[in-house]
């Protein structure tokens, strides 16, 4: 029975390690571009942020603080301003970005609340030169 046993677990063993041993190349990895969204109009009141629809800050953000860079998935992205506490579809800046993947961006909220816009500038994270 021991035998039978050993035999029995030598035979089954090695095939759940390599079936196991999947291939992971067929997943679907996300690429993300790290975004900063700066409040820079200084007659707005305190907004909230949502990327394709979906809220992405947990507290209003005032003038003029930012929200420090954020990971957004790649390819063109909807962003919406509203004054703090609206729904996405009070939106006062409604932009459609394109986002490249390991890519950084700032996206700022300018002007004053009558003309708001936004500005989006592509940020170089390398480091300075030495000297």
């Amino acid at each position: 029975m021991k035998k039978t046993l050993r035999i029995l677990l030598l035979a089954v063993l090695p095939a759940f390690a390599f079936t196991a041993c999947d291939d992971d190349d067929d997943l679907d990895l996300l690429e993300d571009a790290q975004v900063m969204v700066i409040h820079a109009s200084p007659d707005a009141p305190a907004v909230d942020l949502y990327v394709d629809d979906a809220k992405v800050n947990t507290t209003a953000l005032n003038y003029p603080n930012n929200t420090g860079y954020l990971d957004v998935e790649s390819g063109s992205r909807n962003f919406k301003v509203t004054p703090a506490g609206l729904p996405a579809s009070s939106a006062v800046i409604d932009a459609d970005v394109d986002l490249d993947e390991d890519k950084a961006y700032s996206v700022f909220a300018i002007d004053r609340v009558a003309n708001i816009g936004a500005l989006v500038l592509e940020d170089d994270l390398s480091e300075p030169a030495s000297g």
